[in-house]
């Protein structure tokens, strides 16, 4: 997906109802690139809808991947990668609800499988984000192999980070999972970023 494109399932400004959810099987590769995203979020009063991905290899580069809400509930993210998720530039994974003090909603939760690697800039500013306003922050699991470059933090950073929290409400919770490897060949498999894109074609909006 290149600039401003993407697969959307939202539901506009001044709409009740909720956002649509998407699920995507596929095997191969897929990029987000130079504000793509795949959304479904609600920017009316409604709940996010559902966002759930099966792929060989995930890459954002100024990507984004969001299930977030103005007021109401944010949506879930399930993502089961078979090998590595690779978050570049400020790429977002999101499941936010509220974007301000009036906005109400529990934050939705995120699940993140990449059977390998997540692996992110700390300088680069991507975030992995479930907080909320004045509800409470969804919660957050990975399990993988390794995570390099991004952390969790009680609030977001100029750095890249991953936050559960809430300004009002309950903060969630994050748990990371590590799947156990050969710590001796830990570090030659880590993939370098690739100068190959396959683009994903298929684009939609929902209204």
């Amino acid at each position: 997906m290149g600039r401003n494109s993407g697969i959307f399932a939202q539901s506009n400004e001044n709409a009740s109802g909720n956002g649509g959810s998407i699920v995507i099987n596929n095997p191969a590769n897929i990029n987000i690139l130079q504000q793509g995203a795949i959304a479904v979020d609600s920017l009316g009063t409604g709940e996010g809808g559902n966002i759930q991905i099966t792929s060989e290899n995930i890459t954002l580069n100024q990507g984004k991947i969001t299930a977030e809400t103005t007021s109401g509930q944010g949506g879930n993210i399930s993502l089961t990668i078979n090998d590595t998720l690779e978050m570049r530039q400020e790429s977002t994974i999101s499941t936010t609800a509220g974007i301000d003090e009036k906005g109400g909603g529990d934050g939705g939760n995120i699940t993140l499988n990449p059977a390998r690697f997540i692996i992110t800039k700390p300088e680069e500013n991507s975030d992995i984000t479930a907080n909320a306003w004045t509800g409470d922050g969804g919660n957050i699991e990975i399990t993988t192999e390794a995570i390099f470059g991004i952390e969790p933090r009680e609030e977001l950073t100029q750095f890249s980070d991953i936050t559960a929290s809430s300004q009002f409400g309950v903060d969630g919770e994050i748990t990371i999972n590590r799947i156990t490897s050969d710590p001796n060949t830990l570090v030659d498999e880590i993939p370098r970023p690739t100068e190959n894109i396959t683009f994903l074609q298929a684009c939609s909006r929902g209204r």
